[in-house]
């Protein structure tokens, strides 16, 4: 008997806590704490003994009659327990932060005593048995938090509090009348698992529109459902411990639980679909999450920014009840749990910050995360997992709700998601950016100390954000809140099939171990004493995925429990590109020991420099579709950090377009494996058909990385930026991942998709020309070997279109041979500019470094013996049924050999004005040798490439004929001087617009007619324009509209046209 009635003795004991914490005087403050601490984690050990005796099948109910044919109904099934459980636990967590956060106040014992309250009435909420009983505990913690809101006294929290018990008690009552109204027409309304309603025939229809209407304005007062959610921004006067509890565990929470509750418990999903009204709750669902976000961006005060998160990732809950299908309850469901564990931590690091630093507002952030680290990574670890970046919790709730958005056929869920998404990462993202690439500025108003929080407001955050990275990382085991969602959408629908285990297969864990040595390595460096000293490994990390490569026979592990069950394989294509991705990682990383100077910022270096490399080398072995997009995911971030090194103003332009390309890109791609998915019977790998909207989305996801043309903008401005040796693992590698991309996930059968092979070809041939055409212009070496990328890329996404007309393993190969060349090359050519003065040394350093940059741009151009001109023997033999295009690779030559002969005299101008080489650049000769040394090897070392053998003398002639043409047209150019005159003149003017642009970005608080001004004056300085006059200053009137477009967006207009025009010929 009494173990059948444990869900009333948990709630006894929260009732008894509350009232003995009342009577504890404030005087005695360490009683009052071992005492909650004793009552928080007994309400955890008996919640744990109430999970276990479900699972064990135990059935636990208590039922007390409360009026006629009224009972009062406690009981546990398995939507109860999630919820108990949330609650038990970050209750119990919530209740260390509080003592920590009040270690010295008034009225303790009060807050402790209401707070214990507003958890029994929360426990109530979760394991009432009908929805009478709901409602009773409903109206309870309304009034249990009504004093917790109005605890500091002051003029604003009593406000807050008015504003609080005006909303929610409105709330109640209409959910009163509508719980009223249906207990007349219904009877007893106890919650049953297909809904109590739907085994009732012959009600009023109408009726029961009318009550749903009301039940949902009722509970969506405390779900912060727009337009009922004004109370909750409000709140945000309470101390952060009551914010945590409102957001995360109490009221918010038990609205959305009572949503759920009375779709599938009362109302039942079937007849709630059949009625009409989840549509409605769809669309208003759909509503307060994009409009809470966009609320979100205009917040200075963090926890009121956080607020409307909270407003909006709610209503993801209300979302996924109302799709009415098994993977969006499972969504919805189990970001019940993800969104308690996301918004919980960084509203115990906002609280920290406050309480630290005296800091309220974003713009007083800068420069936090030195001071406050293990706050900050809590809370940059939270609001990844908020935007839905994963491996993150909150990603594995995005995804189930993107399946159960096509499984319900509702693709515009998508948008919304999506949308969501770049919302979220609009308003959190900046957060990131200002407290740990930002200079720190004083604006704490408490005395500035090198100390963060005390343990007990550190050991919180900490533990529930690894909790959410845990739940995504470990989604696939059976004790993931995913698992117990997925039981207790099978209540509702019993042919879901549930497949969690914790099994791993396969011949050995090498695979993985390739992956994980890096990451650890880059975990390893944060230490804060032998971080520095662990940076000399880096080089080594790379060691075992290259002897992988080389050595490894093809191979697949599988690791049910990771992700959604992750698959790691490797095979030839990968194996090949595994080598080049080992072998710059080994080179660029010696290379950067040399470059980077000792010190924080080196360290810091190698740490993303580490997480890029276990990116890479995980998505090249990935063949499930999360496993790939998280390792891409934790590439292109790591890869932020790169760009973002030397922290100049120039880096901070690169990364902030870099991001906001990489974000686009990631939500691109979401959409693209949901819709892959879903729509494929679950297939977690490519299918045979493919939808051409599809595809053509994968294009832009995959796009974006590879430098497409019309979304390159990125690539140019970021190589300049970053140091040396990541600009030539950006170049020589990170582009390749959209590549790789394509290969894993885009259609194979021949000729089943021809716009977007066709798209591919036009605009990857548009992109070679117009990129040539765009390196000419520049005067920064790397900004030319950038555009140089994005024309070689070009060729690449072209050769894969015309690989989707007719698919073969010979052209497949000749593709990723062709990556290599181009990996190697390119690299050295990157890492070449860093010995430039070598140029300005003696005759033997001279002919060095002029060396180290002609053999790998001769490679580049394709000449024969080289391994560019075996690339692009094998590639043309690819295309040699499309002889017009064949033609255009042979023209392509000829801008290709341009851009490396105008790299030779750029670098020649550089040495010209150098200091005499140290030691330092002799030392970076070995690198770059050894890069060299493996790009002339590579055709003997891939011995084993169908129909590569040694060149004809008929392709020797066609290898070298654009090169002589392209030398011709360089001596052409330089003797009429047009290339100075037209090139050199036209990059002075796009130099001029940059320079016009920061110095707008630095003038935004003093107006912008000075930057005008000086900018007019350099284009009359050098006669663009010839008089200051009355017309010319009507161009001032109109520069604020133009501010937001260079030189680049021009030639995208005609790159556009050019693409239409062709795209129009092909069909």
């Amino acid at each position: 008997m009494l173990a059948v009635n444990l869900p009333a003795i948990i709630l006894l004991s929260a009732l008894a806590t509350s009232l003995m914490i009342f009577s504890i005087p404030e005087r005695m403050p360490r009683l009052r704490t071992y005492f909650n601490m004793f009552s928080a984690i007994s309400i955890v050990v008996l919640v744990a003994a109430l999970v276990t005796g479900v699972y064990s099948g135990i059935e636990y109910e208590t039922r007390l009659p409360l009026l006629p044919n009224v009972d009062l109904v406690l009981q546990a099934d398995k939507l109860s327990l999630l919820f108990v459980s949330l609650s038990a636990f970050l209750w119990c967590i919530t209740t260390i932060y509080a003592i920590g956060y009040f270690k010295k106040g008034k009225n303790l014992s009060r807050f402790f005593g209401f707070f214990s309250l507003c958890v029994f009435a929360t426990l109530g909420v979760a394991l009432a048995g009908n929805l009478i009983t709901f409602v009773i505990f409903y109206e309870l913690l309304t009034l249990a938090t009504y004093p917790l809101v109005v605890h500091k006294g002051n003029k604003a929290s009593l406000q807050a509090g008015k504003i609080y018990l005006t909303y929610t008690l409105i709330g109640g009552t209409v959910l009163l009348i509508g719980v009223v109204w249906l207990k007349s027409m219904a009877g007893a309304l106890d919650f049953t698992s297909s809904g109590v309603l739907a085994s009732l025939p012959d009600l009023p229809t109408r009726e029961l529109i009318i009550i749903f209407a009301l039940l949902m304005i009722g509970l969506g007062v405390k779900a912060a459902l727009v337009p009922l959610h004004g109370w909750l921004p409000v709140a945000m006067a309470a101390p952060a411990p009551v914010s945590a509890l409102l957001h995360a565990v109490a009221v918010v929470k038990a609205g959305a639980f009572g949503i759920v509750r009375v779709i599938y418990d009362v109302y039942g999903v079937e007849f709630s679909s059949s009625l009409g009204v989840t549509t409605f709750l769809a669309f208003a669902a759909a509503i307060t999450i994009v409009y809470a976000s966009v609320r979100a961006l205009y917040q200075d005060d963090l926890k009121k920014r956080l607020a409307y998160s909270t407003v909006s990732q709610v209503s993801y809950i209300a979302l996924g009840a109302a799709l009415a299908g098994p993977m969006a309850t499972i969504g919805g469901i189990v970001h019940l749990v993800h969104q308690g564990l996301m918004k919980i931590t960084l509203f115990f690091c906002a609280g920290n910050i406050a309480e630290t630093t005296g800091v309220h507002k974003i713009s007083q952030m800068d420069g936090l995360g030195k001071r406050m680290p293990v706050t900050m990574t809590a809370f940059t670890l939270a609001a990844f997992g908020m935007i839905g970046i994963p491996p993150f919790a909150g990603f594995v709730s995005k995804w189930y709700l993107g399946i159960g958005a096509i499984e319900a056929q509702a693709y515009w869920v998508l948008l919304v998601l999506a949308a969501s998404s770049a919302l979220n990462a609009m308003y959190l993202l900046p957060i990131v950016y200002r407290v740990w690439f930002k200079p720190a500025v004083s604006t704490s108003v408490k005395k500035v100390t090198t100390k963060d929080a005390n343990w007990m407001m550190l050991l919180p955050p900490v533990l529930t954000v690894s909790l959410a990275l845990a739940a995504g990382l470990l989604a696939n085991s059976q004790f993931s809140p995913l698992y117990w969602a997925e039981l207790i959408a099978q209540q509702e629908y019993p042919t879901l099939l549930i497949s969690n285990t914790l099994s791993v297969s396969g011949d050995h864990l090498m695979l993985g171990t390739l992956v994980m040595i890096p990451l650890l390595l880059a975990l390893a460096l944060l230490l804060p004493r032998v971080g520095a000293k662990l940076s000399l490994l880096t080089p080594l990390a790379a060691i075992p995925a290259l002897l992988a490569s080389v050595f490894l026979d093809a191979q697949q592990t599988q690791a049910s429990w990771l992700f959604f069950g992750s698959e790691f394989s490797i095979d030839e294509t990968s194996r090949l590109m595994m080598f080049l991705a080992a072998s710059l990682w080994l080179i660029c990383g010696v290379y950067s020991l040399i470059y980077l100077s000792a010190g924080k910022p080196r360290k810091l270096f190698f740490c993303y420099f580490n997480l890029a490399m276990s990116g890479s080398f995980g998505l090249i072995l990935s063949q499930d579709l999360f496993g790939f997009i998280t390792f891409f995911t934790l590439m292109s971030l790591a890869s932020y950090g790169l760009i973002l090194h030397d922290k100049t103003l120039q880096a901070r332009i690169a990364g902030t377009s870099y991001i906001r390309w990489v974000i686009t890109g990631e939500i691109l791609l979401f959409t693209a494996f949901c819709l892959l998915y879903g729509l494929y019977d679950h297939t977690p790998l490519k299918p045979t058909g493919y939808h051409t909207a599809l595809s053509l989305v994968l294009m832009g996801g995959f796009g974006i990385k590879m430098g497409l043309l019309g979304l390159h903008f990125w690539l140019p401005k970021a190589h300049p930026a970053a140091p040396i040796p990541a600009s030539a693992i950006l170049s020589g590698l990170m582009v390749k991942s959209g590549l790789i991309g394509m290969i894993k996930f885009m259609p194979s059968e021949p000729s089943y998709d021809l716009v977007t092979a066709n798209s591919l070809i036009v605009v990857g041939l548009t992109g070679t020309f117009v990129a040539i055409l765009l390196g000419m212009m520049q005067r920064n070496p790397k900004a030319l070997l950038a555009y140089s990328t994005v024309s070689q890329m070009g060729l690449l996404a072209a050769s894969f279109g015309i690989f989707m007309h007719q698919p073969s393993d010979w052209m497949l190969l000749a593709i990723v041979f062709y990556c290599l060349h181009h990996g190697f090359a390119k690299a050295a050519l990157f890492l070449s500019i860093g010995t430039i003065p070598l140029m300005a040394g003696s005759t033997l350093q001279r002919a060095a470094g002029i060396g180290l940059i002609i053999l790998p741009a001769l490679a580049i151009v394709g000449l024969p013996f080289l391994s560019g001109g075996f690339a692009k023997t094998l590639l043309k033999s690819t295309w040699q049924d499309y002889i017009m295009l064949s033609t255009m690779l042979s023209i392509s030559a000829i801008g290709s050999t341009l851009l490396m002969l105008k790299l030779l005299y750029l670098a020649r101008q550089i040495a010209l004005t150098s200091e005499l080489p140290s030691a330092k650049h002799k030392k970076l000769i070995l690198p770059i040798g050894a890069t060299l040394a493996v790009m002339l090897a590579l055709p003997f070392i891939f011995h084993d490439i169908p129909g590569k053998s040694l060149p004809s003398w008929q392709n020797i002639t066609a290898l070298t004929w654009p090169i002589i043409l392209g030398i011709s047209t360089w001596i052409l150019l330089r003797k009429v001087k047009l290339e100075n005159d037209m090139f050199g003149r036209f990059s002075q003017f796009s130099d001029h617009c940059k320079d016009f642009f920061q110095a707008q970005r630095q003038e935004q608080n003093q107006g912008k007619s000075q930057a005008t001004q000086s900018f007019f004056n350099k284009m009359t300085e050098h006669n663009y324009i010839n008089i200051w006059s009355n017309k010319n200053r009507t161009v001032v009137t109109w520069h604020n509209k133009l501010m937001s477009w260079h030189i680049n967006q021009s030639i995208i207009i005609v790159g556009l046209a050019m693409v239409l025009a062709a795209t129009l010929y092909w069909g």
